[in-house]
């Protein structure tokens, strides 16, 4: 590791990112935790693999405010936090009034 700066990911490049906030490497995949309201994968040359749990909703990005009645299953509101497990199932954190952890499960690719 030389210290060199190589690329800058800000958001404006291929509408990536929102408001990053953590990021975890797999391989040759990066998940991105983005405040707002979803999760990016990109690859090692920073192409665009996924991008999960938006829920298209701007009032649900980027809150603590959202009460736990208004949360809805695979949907993010402000993920701060990601790892890959072994299995390569994702767990994303997410800092709201109750706070919550999702897992998501690798599926196996189809052959």
């Amino acid at each position: 590791l030389s210290g060199k700066h190589v690329k800058t990911l800000d958001g404006t490049e291929n509408d990536f990112l929102r408001l990053p906030a953590a990021l975890s490497i797999r391989d040759t995949d990066v998940a991105i935790g983005d405040l707002g309201g979803r999760v990016t994968i990109i690859d090692k040359t920073n192409k665009l693999v996924a991008q999960l749990g938006d829920s298209g909703d701007e009032k649900k990005r980027a809150t603590n405010k959202i009460p736990p009645d208004q949360w809805v299953d695979g949907q993010f509101i402000a993920p701060h936090g990601l790892t890959w497990d072994k299995q390569g199932d994702l767990y994303v954190s997410e800092y709201m009034l109750a706070g919550r952890v999702v897992k998501l499960k690798r599926l196996k690719p189809q052959s």
